[in-house]
């Protein structure tokens, strides 16, 4: 194994946000494509995720309906 092949936090985060910039993928399917890429259970790669990207799946949840959505300045507006 490469030094060039070992995940990191930050190589994660630069990974899932060149998928979704070139590849308009969503951030939840350019999670799950490494995951697929790299054959990692997606169970395990949660303490990979950066927390700016973990809000940016969050927000994804709730605007599909899959998370239940928390309160926020647009509730109030």
């Amino acid at each position: 194994m490469t030094l060039d092949n070992i995940l990191t936090k930050a190589k994660l985060t630069e990974m899932v946000e060149q998928l979704v910039h070139f590849e308009k993928m969503s951030y939840i399917d350019a999670v799950l494509h490494i995951c697929s890429e790299r054959g990692i259970d997606p169970a395990d790669i949660g303490k990979l995720i950066s927390p700016p990207i973990k809000a940016k799946i969050e927000a994804e949840g709730m605007a599909a309906n899959l998370l239940p959505k928390t309160n926020s300045l647009n509730s109030f507006l």
